[in-house]
């Protein structure tokens, strides 16, 4: 059984939550405040929480960056505001997804069995597949360290998870489906706009350390990793 924190400032939203994930067969704690969170992790570590951002006092955004020194469990970000702005901001901090309110529950316990899956896959059969060198860029698997040039990147856990992807399917092409299924777990069918904000970082990132390869779109179908 998993143990999730559900953090919410609004009692309705936590109760009904809470409902949904208890009946899916998880252990749940509902908690009104970021600084609650914190307490709770110390205490009693989460394998996955559900974060809003906007609570008063400490909101998401905080809370998640004080949570990522604690903590590299799966947080899937809600918020009621404007999306767009909240969704990059909280996938650049850590996050691993996100969802608009008024939530659907029954979709976001598909995305949290999904974190979840992926999370024990990691731990049960290790995270790193073999890689290439893919032009001037290479993953080093003693340090756990992406290198351009020997200068290491600085990369989210979820941008790592997304290189190393790509990375072993250098040149190659795949399906949006395909990423989404395997870098974030999510079954065919459920929608998420994660990889597209990942990508868009991740280019950035490689853009900026010089890297002679870049993630590329292919239009109507998917994605591949190539010599620019």
């Amino acid at each position: 059984m998993s143990r999730l924190y559900v953090v919410d400032d609004d009692e309705s939203t936590r109760v009904l939550l809470t409902a949904y994930l208890e009946q899916a067969g998880h252990e749940v704690k509902a908690l009104e405040s970021g600084a609650a969170l914190l307490k709770e992790e110390r205490l009693r570590p989460a394998d996955l929480v559900v974060l809003d951002v906007m609570m008063p006092g400490m909101d998401g955004f905080q809370t998640l960056v004080a949570y990522r020194v604690l903590s590299k469990a799966p947080v899937v970000f809600l918020t009621g505001r404007d999306a767009e702005p909240d969704y990059c901001a909280g996938l650049a901090l850590g996050a691993d997804d996100y969802m608009a309110k008024p939530v659907r529950p029954a979709m976001l316990v598909a995305k949290v069995s999904a974190l979840l899956r992926r999370q024990r896959d990691e731990q049960g059969h290790g995270r790193l597949a073999s890689v290439p060198q893919c032009g001037n860029l290479r993953f080093d698997e003693s340090s756990h360290a992406f290198l351009v040039e020997d200068v290491p990147m600085r990369l989210t856990p979820t941008e790592e998870r997304l290189l190393l992807f790509f990375m072993a399917r250098f040149e190659g092409a795949v399906s949006r489906e395909e990423v989404l299924r395997e870098v974030w777990g999510l079954p065919d069918g459920v929608e998420s706009r994660v990889v597209d904000e990942t990508n868009r970082r991740v280019r950035r990132k490689l853009a900026a350390a010089n890297a002679d390869v870049s993630i590329q779109t292919i239009w109507g179908y998917g994605f591949r990793l190539a010599l620019l």
